[in-house]
This record gives C-alpha cells, sequence and structure tokens, in this order.
C-alpha cells in the first residue's frame, strides 16, 4: 500500500484467536484484491532467496502496471507467481479450467487456494494428484499423519515431470486433505506455534477434538480465507438483544 500511495490507518482488533491488524481504507474491493495478489508476490520474493521481483498473471497481462513495476524494480526479469503456475498450464484448456472453477465454488476456497493443486477434472477423480514444490512436505505430512497409504510417481503433465501422490483416498477425503495442507502452510509461513484450523474444521466437533488432541493444545488459529466466516459464524451464536 506505501508503494501505491495508499491512504490508510492500522487499528488493533482483539479476536478470539489473539490480535490482528485491520487496515482501514477506501479502496474497492477489487483493488483489495490486487493488493493481496501483489503481497502474496512479494511474499515468495522474500522466500525466494534469488532477489527478483515476482509478478501474478494478472500483472503481466496489464502493460501499464508492469512497464511501472519493471521500472521500479530496475530489471526485466521475473519470477512468476507460483499459484498462477497451474493457470497458464490451464490456459490452453478451456473446458478444463471452467470445471477446474466448479470445484473452486463447491470448495468455497479461493483460487489462490486451488493454485497449489492439479487434479484433471475432466475424469473421475482417481485418488491421483500432485502439488507445488512448496506445498508438496506439506500435503504429505498430512497423509502421513491420517496413516493413509500411497506412492510418490513421476509423471509427465503438459511437457512437465510432476511427483504425484498415488492413493485410494475419496474425493471428498482429497479436498479434506488439500485444505489441512493449505492450514499447515500458513502455519508454518507466518511462524505460528499453535495450529491452523479451518473453517469446516472449527465446526465439526469430531474433527477439532481429534486435532487439538494430536496438537496437544486447544488454541489456534484460523485459516485466513476462512476468518471472516467464523467470525460472523461467532457472532450468530450471541443471543440477540
Amino acid at each position: 500500500m506505501d508503494r501505491e500511495n495508499i491512504q490508510y490507518t492500522e487499528e488493533p482488533e482483539q479476536c478470539p484467536w489473539g490480535t490482528i491488524v485491520f487496515f482501514r481504507t477506501d479502496i474497492s474491493e477489487e483493488k483489495h484484491h490486487e493488493l493481496v495478489v501483489d503481497a502474496l508476490c512479494e511474499l515468495q520474493r522474500a522466500d525466494s532467496g534469488d532477489g527478483l521481483p515476482v509478478y501474478s498473471s494478472a500483472t503481466l497481462s496489464d502493460k501499464e502496471k508492469l512497464d511501472r513495476l519493471m521500472e521500479i524494480n530496475g530489471t526485466e526479469e521475473y519470477n512468476l507467481l507460483s499459484c498462477d503456475h497451474w493457470k497458464q498450464m490451464f490456459a490452453e484448456r478451456p473446458e478444463e479450467e471452467m470445471l477446474v472453477e466448479e470445484k473452486r465454488d463447491e470448495y468455497g476456497g479461493s483460487s489462490e487456494d486451488f493454485g497449489w493443486v492439479y487434479r484433471d477434472y475432466e475424469k473421475a477423480f482417481d485418488g491421483d494428484f500432485t502439488t507445488s514444490d512448496e506445498m508438496f512436505p506439506h500435503l504429505k505430512a498430512v497423509l502421513d499423519r491420517e496413516n493413509i497409504e500411497y506412492k510418490i510417481e513421476d509423471k509427465i503433465v503438459n511437457g512437465e515431470e510432476r511427483k504425484f501422490f498415488v492413493t485410494g483416498i475419496s474425493e471428498e477425503q482429497h479436498l479434506e486433505f488439500v485444505e489441512d495442507a493449505v492450514c499447515e502452510y500458513q502455519r508454518e509461513r507466518d511462524h505460528v506455534r499453535v495450529p491452523v484450523y479451518s473453517y469446516k474444521m472449527l465446526t465439526n466437533p469430531e474433527i477439532l477434538r481429534r486435532l487439538m488432541k494430536i496438537n496437544g493444545t486447544d488454541k489456534y488459529e484460523v485459516l485466513i480465507k476462512d476468518r471472516k466466516r467464523w467470525k460472523e459464524y461467532q457472532k450468530s451464536l450471541l443471543p440477540e438483544n
């Protein structure tokens, strides 16, 4: 926001999962989404170690913005935002892209969430799936935690070799494990000591009790994409005045 000269104020607010800081601005929802994607680019840049700027597919398709950022960064070299990598692969397959969007809506996650995991939605789910390098250890850890039997096999996807998990899990389990892995990714990325849970986990007493027992604590943080929904749910439990 500083780079884009956005005027804002910071206001801390106490929430069930701790203190978070709200940015008070007058930007539009569209601008907010753009800034969040830009922030993801900066996060990936900090983690990459090569110092090159990271651009999203949206930035690369906006010549004016791209030219401005290249001038600011002083280089025409860049890395592509990791969650846009699979979008590029899907670009030549519009029918499959549409099916992916339907599954994203059904899952309730953002395109950034599903950008980490690749599946062929043109056929019935057969238990095989892959993920980006940064998500691989987290998804593997979830499968190990749940005692899921699997093999890891190399497969070619659109000319690129990827490591696939070959399992016998159902489509419903697949979506659940992906969400678990995203929680683990957020926990590591944000250096959070307590576990991170999604809305679905928090509203399923059986799953929540089991995870709290595994993690040895009843403290937690909420998955970023679910924080607004979880707050609204908690408000709905309060008695009406």
